[in-house]
């Protein structure tokens, strides 16, 4: 089966939560099992992303409201991540080492709804103009919500209708929301169908992948439930869509997370003296941080009740 991923994160190439964990492990781990996926993120100017060789495989451009969007699609030489792991180039939107927040202003891009916008159309662009048919096009999170959308409704890609679409939820408290009437940057569509974007008068990319998605997945059953609980507004949309949703639990990649060999412990350990590999890992936190005079000063403060108000 082909599957092409299509995400704001990957591990270790872009990593600010959950979400890169699994998009830098699933991929992997189907391919072992005799699939074939593929990854394909923006072009962040982060330092990992800097030090790899890559090759053009594709140029384009495509027009987004007014302007006009250049863009190039670039595969990674070196196939060390198992799987084939793909770039898209948008010159003055990604030119930046921040996935979400400016790390100059340390806010957010403030022309975040066009960043994500533009990559999704640019990755559809290159499916069409390659001819790219894969089995499943498999969209994570609000950031590519939008490729159900327009897979299905707009006229452009109008032959990519009956190619499947996945949208798994990591963080449904971000739901790419902005004015409703930012539907112009996107490719020509029957306006009767601006419903599908619209969620409390507002375009909303989360509920927009959510409404137009063949099957959509959580990382787990209970998050699923929680959701139809407490998803920030959504609550209700994820009750109306449950018979398409499944929820599948997380795993890990444990050749990246293998205390064995793990960079990031002070002191690796296996399955054999993982007792005492721990307690030095522990003993070293506590030093770095001075943990453990912290919390004996937290006690005394709690016992004498000292500092309290009179």
């Amino acid at each position: 089966m082909h599957i092409i991923h299509l995400s704001a994160e990957c591990y270790p190439a872009a990593k600010a939560g959950g979400l890169a964990d699994v998009v830098g492990s699933l991929p992997k781990y189907l391919n072992q099992l005799g699939h074939n996926c593929e990854v394909v993120i923006p072009k962040y100017d982060n330092p990992w992303i800097g030090s790899q060789e890559y090759e053009d495989v594709f140029k384009g451009s495509f027009s987004m409201a007014s302007e006009q969007v250049h863009f190039t699609i670039q595969k990674m030489k070196k196939d060390t991540l198992g799987f084939p792991f793909y770039v898209i180039d948008i010159p003055g939107r990604f030119d930046s080492p921040g996935i979400y927040i400016d790390p100059w202003s340390g806010q957010g891009y403030w022309d975040e709804l066009e960043r994500f916008v533009s990559f999704q159309i640019a990755a559809l662009e290159w499916m069409k103009a390659e001819k790219l048919a894969p089995d499943v096009v498999h969209c994570h999170d609000h950031h590519t919500g939008l490729v159900p959308f327009m897979m299905g409704q707009c006229n452009r890609y109008r032959e990519m209708a009956e190619i499947p679409t996945v949208l798994t939820v990591h963080n449904a408290e971000y739901h790419g929301e902005h004015e409703l009437d930012n539907f112009k940057l996107l490719p020509a569509f029957n306006i009767e169908n601006i419903g599908l974007l619209d969620w409390d008068g507002r375009l909303n990319s989360l509920a927009a992948g959510l409404k137009s998605a063949w099957k959509i997945t959580t990382v787990s059953d209970s998050y699923m439930d929680e959701l139809a609980e407490n998803s920030s507004g959504l609550e209700l949309l994820f009750q109306q869509e449950r018979d398409k949703s499944t929820g599948i639990v997380n795993g890990i990649d444990t050749e990246i997370w293998d205390p064995a060999t793990d960079e990031l412990l002070e002191f690796n350990y296996s399955f054999k003296n993982r007792k005492q590999g721990k307690e030095k890992n522990k003993e070293y936190l506590c030093k770095q941080f001075e943990l453990e005079s912290r919390i004996a000063h937290y006690f005394i403060y709690r016992k004498t009740g000292e500092g309290k108000r009179g």
